[in-house]
């Protein structure tokens, strides 16, 4: 039991005597002192050489570090395709109420001089188109009607600001 006393001390004396060596360094005191960053230097206030009738130098406004500039570039809040033109356009007739898709070709009479065609809109109305008439949301000209298909050109806005056109084909509905 004596023995493992010493032992005990032995190390304790061992690890106080390490741990005052490093916290005292090498024959120094045991004085710890603090470096203090360097002081980052203040910019001076920018001033305009330029000089005001009066003989006072005028400031010039500070700019901001960064201004996004929109030009070319697309709003990324704005949807791919806008069907139809970018103004709200009000229908001049009730075909232009509805979805092209969902307007239904009833029947054609076959004109090679006047073709003509009767539509149904959602509601159950039914309506005589000719060529050149407007129909649908996306400001369709219907352009050609053959012995069974009609077929119109929409226009849509795609996310640049140009505008496409898309040639849509209906079909006489067969019940």
């Amino acid at each position: 039991m004596k023995s493992e006393r010493v032992v005990i001390l032995a190390i304790f004396s061992v690890i106080l005597t390490a741990g005052a060596v490093s916290v005292g360094g090498c024959g120094g005191s045991a004085e710890v002192k603090r470096v203090q960053p360097p002081k980052k230097p203040v910019p001076a206030p920018a001033v305009s050489k330029k000089q005001t009738p009066a003989g006072a130098v005028k400031k010039e406004p500070e700019k901001p570090l960064y201004r996004y500039d929109r030009f070319n570039k697309v709003d990324p809040f704005e949807p791919i395709l806008r069907i139809g033109p970018s103004e709200e356009k009000i229908p001049t007739n009730p075909l232009e109420k509805f979805d092209i898709h969902e307007l239904k070709v009833k029947a054609i009479v076959y004109d090679p001089r006047n073709p003509m065609a009767v539509i149904e809109d959602p509601e159950g109305q039914t309506y005589i188109v000719k060529r050149g008439m407007k129909i649908g949301r996306a400001d369709g000209t219907i352009t050609r009607i053959s012995r069974d298909k009609i077929y119109v050109l929409e226009k849509y806005e795609d996310i640049f600001g140009n505008v496409r056109t898309n040639e849509v084909v209906l079909s006489i509905e067969e019940e």
